[in-house]
């Protein structure tokens, strides 16, 4: 299975991408409770325009997933990193997504490339 076909890595294409087409409101929906308090839409959008600030984003796609790391939490459905690509440059958003409330939501985000 491909990473961007597992279920985090969809969440996790479906978060880069709102992120890339400047739904913020959207990207922050995606977010579990604990997150949404942590990360409002006016700060994932400073956030994410600060990372890429050098370059004009066009595709997203997800590099690499995990379901099993040594932070994992009980409710965690997986780890996953997207790479959020120009023409010349790349950065990228890793993040864990878990279960809330019967459905797949981020409960953290990394910025960057590592």
């Amino acid at each position: 299975m491909e990473p961007q076909d597992t279920p985090h890595g969809q969440v996790a294409f479906r978060f880069a991408s709102q992120l890339v087409a400047e739904e913020f409101d959207g990207a922050h929906q995606m977010l579990s409770s604990t997150a949404r308090r942590e990360w409002p839409a006016r700060l994932l959008e400073s956030t994410y325009r600060k990372m890429v600030e050098c370059f004009a984003p066009t595709n997203v796609m997800v590099m690499n997933t995990m379901e099993e790391w040594p932070a994992k939490r009980s409710n965690d459905i997986g780890w996953a990193y997207a790479a959020i690509a120009g023409e010349s440059e790349s950065e990228a958003v890793t993040v864990v997504v878990c279960e809330e409330g019967g459905q797949h939501a981020i409960r953290s985000i990394e910025w960057g490339r590592p």
